[in-house]
């Protein structure tokens, strides 16, 4: 039950939100897409209606909340992106030092065969 009378839009953007902060939990990217439509209606019918300052603090901490899960969430798949990545690359050449003290680079042995006729 809601402490504060507000508007019609501003309740169905919050039951909005709380769905959407579901849908990250479960990595439901689908269910955001769609959800994403009626989000931006929604907030257009609440600036429309003039929300009163408590119910526009607690959309925006609802917002902010979902906001750091998504960031999150992109920050994760950033680094198996990256980490997928260095794995198809293969190991970085060993670095060595040669008997003149210069640097040298090892690099793994070629896995390929070579087919000579």
């Amino acid at each position: 039950m809601k402490l504060f009378k507000t508007g019609p839009a501003a309740d169905a953007l919050e039951d909005l939100l709380e769905a959407e902060h579901k849908a990250i939990l479960n990595s439901d990217f689908e269910m955001l897409e769609r959800l994403l439509p009626a989000k931006e209606k929604l907030l257009m019918q609440t600036a429309q209606e003039a929300a009163k300052g408590d119910s526009l603090a607690r959309l925006r901490s609802l917002s902010d909340r979902n906001n750091a899960l998504l960031a999150a969430a992109a920050k994760g798949v950033n680094a198996a992106v990256n980490r997928l990545r260095k794995l198809r690359q293969g190991p970085d050449p060993l670095q060595t030092y040669g008997p003149a003290g210069q640097r040298q680079s090892l690099s793994p042995a070629s896995l390929t065969m070579e087919r000579k006729a």
